[in-house]
């Protein structure tokens, strides 16, 4: 509304004072005045929409990275003003560390197209919920609309974020005209959650060690997962034996075998929201107990024997063709530090003697002997399976593995450890 006033020019207006008790007379002349003026009036007012597709938001999963949709504003008052729509809180109960991983993208929809069916233009400005900042002047009556875009990283960016966490950022306009008519429209929470549904790596390298007549032990290696493995389930022949192996271990010792029995032992990880791993196998055979002899020969048909005419102690042990005979001849005791390897019968006597390392040696190349029991850790062996009845002898002192030379009648020695190679596998008969 304008409104204008004219005052009337007074002109010649004489004002006559008389000062008292001075008996004289002043006159002056007011000079003419011209006042005029405009007042504007109006109103602001702000309205905000967000699309449903935000206010009830598909959870984010391994399938449903992206969540898309629209944020429209209209000045619904009678002047020109500037607006922002930002979202500087999160509702109460929301995730902060989820707030942090989620980021939102927002630009103008200048399509007019549902933004669902849009694709993210380079343009697009990509910030955090809490740093989203849109802002822009809207004649009278006038509406602009911005598509936004919510995205997480679910295989990557959420470490140690639970399952089911969520995040509520409160989304409001304020527009403004001038220094103090401003309006603010109701806040509006975009409801988003987090759902773990993508499973832990498969448990690596399993491996059965510590083989003996009533137990073995088995050993993997670390599973990961997107939010942080839980722990591990150990099956014997598809039946649970261990609970949860926690997190902390990679090693499960299994108890209660029976000797001379073959048994298949499957491992997999669980993360927090019981999502469980593919197993990763191994099978293994346990030993026969101490009353039982065999021969414990190499691919090439060759057995661990005994050198020279005595059988004795201190005597080196060779490669020979298998015969059977007496020096060839061994038996597997536990004693829970490893297994020792002990000659059952020799041709000259000799009982009870020990598989062992020359001089008590940890050197790679240092010769297998025969020893009487004396309780050194050289003369424990864990015995690993490498699958039915194949194994592998490392000798707990020095950490180095059994090795028979593919020739007849050459030294046994102690040799760094490899799973591969032939001559350190060995099958028991």
């Amino acid at each position: 509304m304008r409104i204008k006033n004219r005052l009337a020019v007074v002109i010649g207006l004489v004002v006559l004072l008389t000062l008292s008790g001075a008996g004289v007379s002043f006159a002056y002349f007011t000079s003419g005045v011209t006042a005029s003026g405009t007042i504007n009036a109006g109103a602001v007012g702000v309205t905000q929409t967000l699309s449903s597709s935000l206010l009830n938001a598909a959870a984010f999963t391994s399938t449903n990275t992206t969540v898309t949709g629209s944020v429209t504003v209209a000045n619904t008052g009678s002047v020109s003003a500037a607006y922002t729509a930002s979202a500087p809180s999160l509702a109460s109960g929301s995730s902060s560390a989820l707030a942090g991983r989620v980021t939102v993208s927002a630009w103008p929809n200048a399509a007019g197209t549902d933004c669902a069916m849009q694709a993210k233009p380079g343009t697009a400005v990509t910030s955090t919920w809490q740093q989203l900042s849109l802002t822009g002047t809207l004649a009278a009556g006038a509406s602009t609309q911005y598509c936004l875009q919510a995205a997480l990283d679910v295989h990557n960016s959420v470490s140690g974020i639970p399952s089911g966490s969520t995040v509520e950022p409160g989304v409001f306009t304020s527009l403004g005209s001038g220094t103090n008519w401003n309006a603010t429209s109701s806040t509006q929470l975009v409801d988003l959650a987090f759902i773990d549904d993508i499973a832990p790596s498969t448990p690596g390298s399993l491996s059965a060690d510590a083989v003996s007549s009533t137990s073995a032990t088995v050993d993997w290696t670390a599973s990961s997962d997107n939010v942080g493995v839980y722990g591990y389930r150990v099956y014997r022949n598809g039946t649970l034996v261990s609970g949860t192996v926690p997190i902390s271990a990679t090693t499960f010792t299994n108890t209660g075998l029976t000797p001379n029995t073959s048994y298949t032992y499957t491992v997999a990880a669980v993360d927090a929201a019981g999502n469980v791993s593919a197993v990763a196998a191994v099978s293994v055979t346990s030993l026969s107990d101490s009353t039982t002899a065999h021969t414990i020969a190499t691919a090439s048909g060759l057995c661990v024997d005994v050198s020279g005419s005595a059988y004795g102690s201190g005597f080196l042990l060779v490669s020979s063709n298998c015969n059977q005979s007496g020096s060839q001849t061994w038996s597997f005791q536990t004693d829970g530090t490893g297994t020792t390897v002990s000659s059952m019968w020799t041709k000259h006597g000799y009982q009870g003697l020990l598989w062992d390392v020359a001089n008590n040696s940890t050197a790679s190349g240092a010769s297998a002997v025969s020893e009487p029991s004396t309780g050194r850790s050289t003369q424990h062996w864990l015995i690993t399976s490498l699958g039915g009845n194949s194994y592998q002898f490392k000798n707990v002192g020095s950490g180095l593995c059994l090795q028979m030379p593919a020739g007849n009648n050459l030294q046994i020695t102690q040799e760094v450890c490899d799973a591969s190679s032939s001559t350190q596998s060995f099958t028991v008969q």
